[in-house]
């Protein structure tokens, strides 16, 4: 894996905000859902969440920075250490020099072994929740280590992937150490209806030939509810009806995204044979809708 600095592109001395601001900006630009079968956009997503994944660990930070483990969290067979680049010309000012090289080491083993022997290991949980929730936020409860229930508050606008970790929930610690955390990672059910595009939300729905003809009136389901939708006559199939605010909401100085309603018709019998002997008789009107896009 690349460096997790480069792969949010932020320096480091990145705040938590700036790591948390630059991996939401990376996962909407290459969510899965949002770029289906593109191999590329999914592996930059998963370079994007494991560069974070590392970046918003302090103690994983913290060791990436000292060069202690790798960016995929590995350790490092031989981690660099301090040397002093050059040696003192008085003898009794070099071995001092040694002595506060000699119990800084002292101390960095000490805590790299307390780190060792007594944090808990962290525990992974998956939360499905679904479309409307991730859009607007949600507080669950999960069940972790030792039949701990707990809240999980889930913020608005989520992702698939994202992950929430709860400090002191993970596995106990040894010796009496530090307990590990609970990483809850979110995955969105898909809706029966609905799907997300950026800020707008998509529903398609079919009309019988003479819903579309004659025009008609249908409750339809949105993010919070249903409504009601008025169909005008003579809605041609992939007529794309505009539902404004109905998608995500607005954020700060900004506006709320539209629900598309993308219409298609459908023959309720394409074996009727009324309807057979009707056409058959039917002089349509107007151009061939084929010649018009200069298919013929």
């Amino acid at each position: 894996m690349r460096d997790p600095y480069s792969v949010l592109g932020l320096g480091r001395q990145a705040s938590e905000a700036e790591i948390k601001a630059a991996f939401r900006t990376l996962a909407r630009a290459f969510h899965p859902d949002l770029h289906p079968d593109d191999g590329l956009a999914e592996e930059r997503f998963k370079e994007a969440a494991a560069a974070h994944d590392l970046l918003s660990d302090p103690l994983k930070r913290a060791k990436y920075d000292r060069g202690e483990i790798a960016a995929d969290g590995a350790r490092r067979a031989n981690p660099p250490r301090y040397r002093a680049k050059t040696a003192p010309a008085d003898p009794s000012l070099r071995e001092e020099a040694m002595e506060i090289l000699r119990r800084a080491k002292e101390r960095r083993g000490s805590t790299e072994r307390r780190e060792e022997q007594e944090r808990g290991g962290d525990v992974e949980y998956r939360l499905h929740i679904t479309l409307s929730e991730a859009v607007y936020g949600v507080t669950k409860t999960v069940t972790v280590s030792g039949g701990r229930a707990v809240e999980v508050t889930v913020p608005p606008e989520v992702v698939e992937g994202h992950r929430v970790r709860l400090a002191g929930y993970g596995q106990t610690g040894k010796d009496g150490g530090t307990a590990g955390d609970a990483v809850v990672e979110i995955a969105v059910k898909p809706h029966p209806h609905l799907r997300r595009e950026g800020r707008d939300v998509v529903l398609e729905v079919p009309l019988t030939l003479a819903e579309a003809v004659l025009g008609t009136r249908l409750t339809i389901p949105t993010l919070t509810g249903k409504v009601a939708l008025t169909i005008p006559e003579g809605t041609n199939g992939g007529t794309v009806l505009r539902l404004r605010g109905k998608g995500l909401p607005a954020r700060a100085g900004g506006t709320a995204g539209d629900q598309l309603v993308e219409v298609t018709i459908e023959l309720a019998d394409p074996a009727d044979a009324k309807l057979k002997a009707f056409v058959k008789k039917w002089t349509p009107t107007g151009d061939n809708p084929r010649a018009k896009r200069g298919l013929e």
